[in-house]
């Protein structure tokens, strides 16, 4: 397994949050973005996890099931109801072909297993030989990623190149490990037990195997997690310092970037894309640890920015408070949760659009071609 003392290079947003943030209010007097509230498909609660190249979104919502939580497509001014009726589901990834990961729960309700909806229908994937499986992302190609319960013993990263084709990729010593992201070439982004469990580290699975990708504190006992991928390889998540806080983290050229938080004591990056903005939530002030209260984040050119400075004053005024942004496509659209001040315990997925879809971002580079006959770059080689 490859070494993973990686430089640590403390980023600039890091020391000048505050300096960053009188910037940030500045330069945002006119809302950049349009807010869109993507609502339930029933009851009061909705959320969006993940966002395709189209602007189509994919999430979790209560349903016309009552208690019962339902995967659901937000598409062109739709709500689309992935059912099946009576079963719980979450959809956590979404393709530009509108190919949706996720989970669905079976049986009684005590068991997951990771699923593909397309096509107007669900295929459930298996397991690593025991009870359940989880989907976190799907990629081009329609590979699945997340983690599986092997016959024995804890949770495994796991790749899906088909509903009967589950691959375990291993942990860096320890019991359990979990895939989050996969980008267009299949390498795989996701965090592992360290040897004797003692502490998670963010992981890059690709053909050569996993690497250790290091963490922001002490390597042996602060704990790491990676979330998002992007086509070039940057990885994004959290990391703990050696002070005990989590803050969002990039991982690239090599290096490791801690990129602040708006003023308050953690944050974390979920997404990324290929113009390198990065998207996840954080803290705004040091007494606000409590993660209802915690702020959608953009992170781009050096500065960490509240998204809800960003957004309209009439959705403000309406009571929205965007919580969490967990995805960004090339487009600059971002998908996340919000949570309503004035209508208490109503919190619903929303849509963020760029008014100008050039401002502030450089071109979006050209998407590596990708063959899909080709093995998954995240399947390490036979051994």
């Amino acid at each position: 397994m490859p070494d993973a003392r990686l430089p640590y290079r403390p980023s600039a947003a890091a020391a000048l949050t505050a300096l960053l943030l009188a910037a940030a209010g500045a330069a945002t007097a006119a809302s950049r973005y349009d807010f869109v509230n993507l609502g339930p498909l029933a009851g009061s609660d909705s959320v969006a996890y993940a966002i395709n190249g189209a602007g189509h979104a994919a999430g979790s919502s209560d349903s016309v099931d009552g208690l019962i939580r339902h995967a659901v497509v937000w598409r062109d001014g739709e709500r689309i109801d992935l059912g099946p009726a009576g079963q719980y589901g979450v959809a956590r990834g979404i393709n530009d072909a509108g190919a949706v990961a996720g989970d669905l729960s079976i049986g009684d309700g005590s068991s997951w297993r990771a699923t593909r909806w397309e096509g107007g229908g669900h295929t459930l994937f298996d397991t690593l030989g025991g009870a359940s499986s989880h989907a976190r992302a799907i990629n081009a190609c329609g590979l699945l990623v997340g983690f599986s319960d092997p016959a024995s013993g804890p949770p495994h990263a796991t790749l899906w190149q088909g509903p009967t084709e589950p691959v375990d990729l291993g942990t860096l010593g320890g019991t359990s490990s979990s895939a989050q992201a996969v980008n267009a070439l299949g390498a795989v982004a996701g965090y592992s037990a360290t040897p004797g469990n003692e502490a998670f580290h963010a992981v890059r699975w690709d053909a050569d195997g996993a690497t250790d990708l290091g963490t922001l504190g002490d390597r042996r006992r602060k704990d790491s997690f990676a979330y998002g991928i992007n086509d070039a390889g940057t990885i994004v998540g959290a990391g703990v310092t050696d002070g005990g806080a989590t803050h969002a983290v990039r991982w690239q050229d090599g290096g490791l970037d801690d990129l602040g938080t708006l003023g308050g004591r953690d944050s974390f990056a979920y997404g990324v894309n290929n113009l390198g903005q990065i998207v996840g939530t954080s803290d705004p002030s040091a007494d606000t640890r409590n993660p209802k209260r915690r702020r959608a984040t953009l992170w781009e050119n050096g500065s960490v920015i509240d998204l809800n400075r960003l957004i309209p004053h009439h959705a403000r005024q309406a009571g929205w408070v965007l919580t969490a942004a967990y995805a960004i496509n090339d487009r600059g659209e971002i998908a996340g949760a919000a949570r309503n001040k004035i209508d208490l315990g109503v919190d619903h997925g929303f849509l963020l659009r760029p008014r100008n879809a050039a401002a502030g971002s450089p071109t979006a580079p050209r998407r590596p071609a990708v063959d899909c006959s080709r093995p998954a770059a995240g399947r390490p080689h036979a051994r």
